[in-house]
């Protein structure tokens, strides 16, 4: 009788000990971020779900999946979210909504993350986001001291958020140039960035150049004046 106790007992405890090893804590770290002027972005929308493990651990796409958790970025663009789960029962996932920021003109960019994710059990889970709004901005090209029609200027840039990281194409044909005494006005929709840019001007045979740099910011005019 006394044996029988005692196993009874023992295997209570292991199953309790099971039961308590069964579940641990994952941690969700969301940062998201404007990188040209480095403010965050509130609103970006998440969901965990809880996904059926199948037998080989590896979810599919007929799998029953149950949000368990949802929310969004707060005002600092940050999502800090502790919660229960099951070691080995269920997987995890996270999606993610852009649709509802503040973005002024209602586009953007994606410029760094992504919409979905698995999530690792025992491994951090950290998300950050790069996101850029689209606007609006002028461009005036303006030959200041025109010296007669065979002025010539051309241009290239590198975006440091939105692009390759490389200059743009530097051609060397005439229709690459702009020519004469320009005044040229230009109306643009782009994702904000931040330009570098090189102006190459020829007046009276002579060749100069020079590199600036210029914030799109859907307020100041886009200068390039030579």
């Amino acid at each position: 009788m006394k044996n029988l106790l005692y196993s009874t007992i023992l295997i209570l405890l292991i199953i309790s000990c099971k039961k308590e090893e069964e579940k641990s804590t994952m941690v969700i770290n969301v940062n998201a971020i404007n990188p040209v002027t480095n403010t965050p972005f509130k609103g970006v929308k998440y969901q965990i779900k809880e996904v059926e493990s199948t037998s080989n651990g590896v979810s599919g796409i007929n799998e029953d999946k149950t949000i368990i958790l949802n929310g969004e970025t707060n005002a600092n663009g940050k999502v800090n979210v502790e919660f229960e789960i099951f070691k080995n029962k269920f997987d995890y996932e996270i999606q993610f909504d852009f649709e509802h920021m503040d973005v002024p003109e209602g586009d953007y960019e994606l410029v760094k993350g992504g919409h979905f994710s698995n999530l690792y059990k025992n491994e951090g889970n950290n998300f950050d986001f790069e996101l850029v709004p689209y606007c609006s901005f002028t461009e005036h090209v303006l030959n200041l001291n025109c010296y007669d029609a065979n002025d010539k200027m051309r241009i290239r840039f590198k975006f440091l958020f939105t692009g390759s990281g490389n200059w743009s194409f530097w051609g060397t044909d005439e229709i690459n140039y702009t020519h004469g005494c320009a005044d040229i006005t230009k109306n643009h929709y782009e994702p904000q960035d931040k330009y570098i840019y090189e102006v190459e001007t020829t007046k009276n045979g002579i060749v100069n150049s020079f590199i600036d740099t210029f914030v799109i910011n859907g307020i100041d005019t886009f200068n390039i004046h030579y």
